[in-house]
Order: C-alpha cells, then sequence, then structure tokens
C-alpha cells in the first residue's frame, strides 16, 4: 500500500481502521508495519504512531550514493558468475523496452508503468544473478525505497531511449565478461539515472 500510494507520504497509519480494513488483528499488523519500518518505508515517531517516511530528492541522492556502489559491484561480479541463460533473459528485457519505445505507445499510462516495472526488473535481476544474497538484500531495501520515490515521475519517451542504451551497454559488458567494462556501464547509468532524476520538475519529484 506504501509503494503503490495508497497509503500516500507522510499519512499517519491507523491500525485500527487499517486492521479492520485488511481483515486482520492488530498483532499481525503492527509486525508488518515494524517490518516495513525496518526497510525504510516508515518511520515510528515515539507515542505518536507510525508514518509513511516522505523520501526527499536529497534523500534520493544519499540512496543512489550507495546503489552505485553496490550495483556495480554487483554488475562486476555477474559479468564473471551470471550463465549465459542470465544473460540472456537480460537480453529479452532490453529487448521488451525496445519494443514498446518502437511501438510509439511509451506516452500511455500503462506502457509509461511497463516501462518502469521493466527497468526495475534489469537492476533486481543484476543484483539476483551476481550469486551473493548481502548484495542482493541490501540492493532490493534501496530499489523498494525508490519505488516510493518515483510514485509521481514519469519515465518519458526520451528518458526511456536513454536508459534503454545505457541498459544495452551494461549487458554488452556482461555478455563479454568484462567486469570492469560492467561496473564501469553500471556506475555511469546510475549517476545519470539521478541527475534525470533531479533534473524533473518539483511536481514529479513525488
Amino acid at each position: 500500500m506504501v509503494i503503490s500510494g495508497a497509503l500516500p507520504a507522510g499519512a499517519r497509519i491507523n491500525e485500527a481502521e487499517l486492521a479492520e480494513e485488511l481483515g486482520i488483528s492488530r498483532g499481525p499488523l503492527r509486525e508488518a508495519i515494524q517490518r516495513v519500518g525496518a526497510e525504510g518505508l516508515v518511520e515510528l515517531r515515539g507515542n505518536r504512531g507510525a508514518f509513511v517516511r516522505e523520501i526527499a530528492v536529497d534523500d534520493v541522492g544519499l540512496i543512489y550514493e550507495v546503489r552505485e556502489a553496490l550495483e556495480s559491484a554487483a554488475a562486476q561480479r555477474a559479468a564473471r558468475v551470471a550463465t549465459a541463460a542470465q544473460i540472456a533473459d537480460l537480453e529479452r528485457q532490453v529487448a521488451q523496452v525496445d519494443e514498446i519505445i518502437q511501438s510509439g505507445d511509451a506516452h500511455s499510462g500503462d506502457s509509461n508503468n511497463r516501462l518502469l516495472e521493466l527497468t526495475n526488473d534489469f537492476h533486481i535481476t543484476i543484483l539476483e544473478i551476481c550469486q551473493n544474497p548481502y548484495l542482493a538484500r541490501y540492493g532490493n531495501d534501496l530499489h523498494v525505497q525508490l519505488r516510493v520515490a518515483r510514485l509521481h515521475s514519469e519515465h518519458s519517451p526520451e528518458r526511456a531511449k536513454q536508459v534503454l542504451e545505457e541498459h544495452r551497454s551494461i549487458v554488452a559488458a556482461l555478455s563479454k565478461r568484462d567486469g570492469a567494462a560492467a561496473y564501469k556501464a553500471m556506475s555511469e547509468h546510475l549517476m545519470n539515472s539521478l541527475a534525470r532524476f533531479e533534473a524533473q520538475p518539483p511536481d514529479d519529484n513525488g
């Protein structure tokens, strides 16, 4: 509900109402809130209760700083340990993005959401195939927080084309088993992504 925006940033979580809405008791709900809090999506404010965390642009910059370190290392490792089938799966994801862009339908809401989903899947896949559970765990936590930060952002066709080319560069390095090139391509891609995010109008930085 936090990731989808059903519980908006800054909102206080009313345990009684939410438990009734979900049809569960308050005990399991309280445990779930604490777990989501540990993932950085909810803030527990003393005796005031739990509030959905507001992720500011400055927070996004700090998140990307850590992502750049984690995911560049994951790409470098994946170049060494990923199977040919796993790299082929990344190539298929890239091809799907290309297909949406080439269709000329990238402006529609459904296509925009699909592009964001594929972009996220690309990075999650690399975290998974690098065969380091610690990189995968912490990298996934950061992605969850960024999904909240991007609730009101738009993945324009122009931005999608830039991302597509950067993803192609990463996959090309993985295919060549060139760890140094994969590290560099991922690092540059993430810094470019941060710059694109920060360049959005204030209303799109949700």
